[in-house]
């Protein structure tokens, strides 16, 4: 049985902005040691769907107790 897990979020300035020169992002792409921190904040809301977890429970090994 698994005891721990962690999930991992990796925030992105606009997605394939590297390969979209047009767009101007740039700056926002790519850093080099002499740059300024770049800082963005982000805010996540998470909800859990009950009914879903549960019979994804009762179809795996997954331990139960929702």
């Amino acid at each position: 049985m698994q005891k721990y897990g962690c999930i991992v979020m990796e925030v992105e300035d606009w997605i394939d902005a590297i390969n979209q020169p047009e767009w101007q992002r740039s700056k926002r792409n790519i850093f080099g040691p002499g740059d300024d921190a770049y800082v963005l904040e982000a805010t996540y809301d998470f909800s859990l769907n009950y009914e879903l977890a549960k019979a994804y429970n009762q179809s795996t090994s997954a331990p139960t107790g929702y």
